[in-house]
């Protein structure tokens, strides 16, 4: 009975060991299932919360374009104005000169006179 007691043993005993390495994979795979699940739910967290960032960036920057293009027109609509103010003085000192003259001609008339 020993031969066939042992052999009944051995047998169970290599089902066993079959059944627990295939409940060890199988136990395995399913964690590891699991950890690749969470990982792929972290990575998606981290994408949407960066695309939250990138929208926000770009409308700040949207914005700080704006307020750059502004002042810019400003600025260029100033020169416009100095430029044109120059003009206007270059043409008054004329006009200055011109009456500089007329009147230093009319001192001379009324001595004259």
């Amino acid at each position: 009975m020993t031969g066939v007691t042992q052999e009944l043993i051995a047998g169970w005993g290599g089902w066993l060991a079959v059944v627990g390495l295939v409940l060890n994979q199988a136990w395995g795979a399913y964690k590891s299932n699991k950890l690749d699940k969470a990982n792929n739910n972290a990575h998606v967290d981290l994408v949407n919360r960066l695309s939250e960032q990138l929208d926000k960036e770009r409308v700040a920057t949207r914005t700080a374009n704006e307020r750059a293009d502004k002042f810019a027109q400003e600025r260029n609509d100033l020169h416009q104005v100095v430029g044109e103010l120059r003009g206007e003085v270059r043409a008054m000192r004329g006009q200055i000169e011109t009456l500089t003259s007329e009147v230093a001609e009319l001192k001379g008339v009324a001595r004259a006179i």
